[in-house]
């Protein structure tokens, strides 16, 4: 930090790259503290500071620093993205709904990642019937065809959201076969159909790769179920620094 050592914004940037780069959670902290000391009403600190603290499992916090980050830089489209994704990874999915679709309402050119954090804030509400209705246009979206969409349409209506998990599953499982390596994502829909050894197997596959951010492994509600697993500790303990 020889050059320019009293710029806010600079000690924010090595504070994410201390995180994210290497793992230096004490030196990203101190980075991201002296950022906020010079520069208390800059919003890129603040929008950086948001996005660390969602990493290391400080949600609300995170949700708080993004709001500051708005009010002094209101209607950036970027910073009103990553408020919904702190909120869902806050486990607040009634504010995550509410505040994905004023994003997506922003920013009409860059509504897929949003569409996915919509539909998977009603999956973790329980609310199916909104979930499958914006799971289809995420798919939609990413050019699923017609008739893979009214195939998830009769799974719901037979099995309901188990069995669309199952076959995404599925399909995820094929692709795998097919030389996609979409480790990160069987491994999600693994542990929410609840076959945890198969989760934890493509975690092992995930992470050396870098398939699969640590800070995910740590927030990311559709892997809670394999937490209370020793297997999931281990795996912790190994690649989260402390």
């Amino acid at each position: 930090m020889a050059v320019a050592p009293d710029l806010g914004d600079a000690y924010a940037l090595y504070g994410i790259n201390s995180l994210t780069c290497f793992g230096e959670l004490n030196t990203a902290e101190t980075s991201f503290q002296r950022a906020l000391e010079l520069a208390p009403n800059s919003a890129f600190v603040r929008r950086y500071y948001g996005i660390y603290l969602t990493a290391i499992e400080r949600g609300n916090e995170s949700v708080t620093e993004l709001r500051k980050a708005i009010d002094l830089e209101p209607n950036l489209s970027w910073t009103e993205k990553l408020l919904g994704r702190s909120l869902f990874f806050a486990r607040r999915y009634d504010e995550a709904i509410e505040q994905v679709k004023k994003a997506r309402q922003i920013d009409q050119n860059d509504i897929v990642e949003q569409t996915g954090y919509l539909f998977m804030s009603y999956e973790q509400n329980d609310d199916f019937d909104n979930a499958l209705e914006w799971f289809l246009v995420f798919e939609s979206l990413k050019g699923v065809g017609q008739k893979e969409l009214d195939s998830f349409k009769n799974i719901y209506a037979k099995s309901g959201w188990p069995g669309v998990l199952q076959k995404r599953l599925e399909i995820a499982e094929e692709k795998d076969r097919s030389g996609a390596e979409n480790y990160s994502e069987i491994a999600s829909l693994a542990a929410q159909v609840g076959d945890k050894d198969k989760a934890f197997a493509y975690l092992q596959k995930a992470l050396p790769k870098g398939h699969l951010f640590m800070a995910q492994l740590r927030i990311d509600p559709n892997l809670d179920a394999l937490r209370s697993d020793p297997r999931y500790k281990a795996i912790y303990d190994q690649n989260w620094p402390h």
